[in-house]
């Protein structure tokens, strides 16, 4: 029966919003007939946008556990799910850290959860950790596998795509993760871009997907294809609407397009389905940043961004580039540097270099080229930046530096997405 009826729902949903309350019914249906079919349950608080309909799914469940103390753990986990439903990220983050808290043991599945919440906040390095628990406790699990994907390191994701193709060939996420594998490659052919390409397009025949999407649009982005690219952003969002990266490459895309109001009306969009303020700060920085009558406006908000969360480095990379903008590279420098003493990074200490390097303080410039190097060598633009420092070519080095700023707004670069 579950089956089934998980079947026409899947229907259901591909044939649109007129289509939701048929799903519905047939999500309640397999509930009725199995109430621990979780994917029905997560189905209903997808779709449901009734509040007492909600509360009531709750109760009943609430009555269930209390009933049975082997199905504690299940009121823990409702309580998660309806957080990320909500897109209420930090909410479900703290819920599902209960498990453990609790003595419960946490499924692979529940793991790659905690770790698209993690994602979702900005946590990297925490959501990789959890991604490779997860693979760790199942070597099948695919569940927002696509997700680690697009964040794992180019050195890991040849045996992780291939990993996940032998667990299911039938599914998006195992495909989507070998397109990345040739979208990272550093000889980033025709013939890669081809590969990806076709790996994407298979993603999406199994129905769509906010992360295939994405991919498509950077790739597209990238081959200067800036009217398929906004499709793509769009889809990507329409899928996932809390998918962050989406509405910054997409905001970076109208930027380069002239297109400032778009822009500008899409950061006020996202401030609905993005929760964090930082991160609505930062889009509506980035999205106020092209015009120079609205500079002032962008750095406000790109401070506020930094100072509600403290290492961001997206919103100091940006405000950085600003100041320079502003005529205020001092002020960038200062600011990189009480960053630096907090969370040192091949990154910042590149945007310091390229603030040195505008101050034509070159000696300091080459040494925070060689300490950005020590922390990752294959950075390049701090490599080129120290080789055009040692051989003194003061004009040559200006222009990179003007260049390099302008990379830092740029929505083109596949490293950057990483």
């Amino acid at each position: 029966v579950r089956c089934d009826f998980q079947a026409d729902t899947d229907l259901h949903l591909q044939l649109g919003c007129s289509e939701i309350k048929s799903a519905l019914a047939c999500y309640k249906e397999v509930l009725r007939a199995c109430p621990l079919a979780l994917d029905a349950v997560l189905g209903v608080l997808k779709l449901e946008t009734n509040r007492s309909e909600l509360e009531a799914l709750a109760k009943s469940y609430g009555e269930l556990w209390s009933k049975h103390a082997n199905l504690k753990w299940l009121d823990i986990w409702l309580q998660a799910q309806s957080c990320v439903t909500s897109h209420d990220f930090k909410g479900a983050a703290t819920a599902f850290q209960k498990f453990e808290k609790q003595g419960f043991g946490v499924p692979a599945d529940t793991t790659s959860d905690m770790a698209a919440c993690m994602l979702k906040l900005g946590k990297k390095s925490e959501a990789e950790e959890l991604f490779a628990k997860a693979r760790a406790q199942d070597e099948h699990v695919l569940k927002h596998m696509d997700a680690y994907a697009r964040v794992v390191a180019f050195d890991k994701l040849e045996r992780l795509s291939s990993e996940l193709l032998y667990s299911s060939s039938c599914h998006a996420e195992p495909w989507v993760a070998k397109a990345w594998h040739h979208s990272k490659n550093k000889q980033f052919t025709l013939a890669e871009r081809t590969k990806a390409n076709i790996f994407l397009q298979k993603a999406i025949s199994f129905g769509g997907n906010a992360e295939a999407s994405f991919l498509q649009a950077s790739l597209c982005f990238a081959n200067q294809g800036f009217r398929l690219a906004v499709q793509k952003y769009s889809e990507a969002i329409q899928l996932d609407p809390s998918f962050f990266e989406a509405y910054e490459a997409l905001i970076r895309c109208y930027l380069e397009a002239r297109s400032d109001k778009e822009a500008l009306s899409l950061a006020r969009v996202a401030k609905k389905y993005i929760k964090q303020p930082a991160y609505q700060y930062y889009l509506e920085g980035i999205a106020l940043s092209q015009k120079p009558s609205s500079l002032s406006r962008a750095i406000t908000a790109l401070q506020k961004a930094v100072e509600v969360e403290k290492g961001f480095e997206k919103g100091i990379l940006i405000l950085s580039n600003l100041y320079i903008q502003d005529g205020k590279a001092e002020k960038a420098v200062q600011m990189l540097s009480k960053q630096l003493q907090r969370h040192p990074s091949a990154v910042l200490h590149a945007e310091l270099g390229s603030c040195y390097t505008r101050l034509k303080r070159f000696q300091e410039a080459m040494e925070q080229y060689v300490l950005a190097l020590r922390k990752d060598p294959f950075l390049e633009r701090a490599q080129q930046s120290l080789d055009l420092l040692r051989r003194g070519a003061d004009q040559s080095v200006m222009s990179v530096a003007a260049g390099e700023g302008e990379a830092v707004l740029g929505a083109g670069n596949l490293e950057g997405l990483e």
